[in-house]
């Protein structure tokens, strides 16, 4: 499965909640990972919406938290 790069400065952007222009890129990157990986695991379609939707939601509230560190995981992973 293809998983797109994130660019360091669009994780920089999406740390402001009024970067809507930020948050549409990171959406359209992302959502479609969500909902493949979602729709792999046997979750039915509209269900891998709502779990998309609570997925960018959770990464909304806690990417003001997240620290890049070269020892750990990508942002992506």
């Amino acid at each position: 499965m293809l998983v797109p790069e994130t660019r360091p400065g669009l994780i920089l952007r999406v740390r402001d909640a009024n970067d809507a222009d930020a948050w549409n890129q990171f959406a359209t990157l992302y959502r479609p990972v969500i909902l493949r990986l979602a729709r792999r695991k046997g979750i039915q379609a509209a269900d891998a919406e709502d779990l998309a939707q609570q997925v960018l939601l959770s990464v909304a509230g806690a990417i003001e938290r997240w620290q890049p560190d070269q020892q750990r995981a990508r942002f992506r992973t």
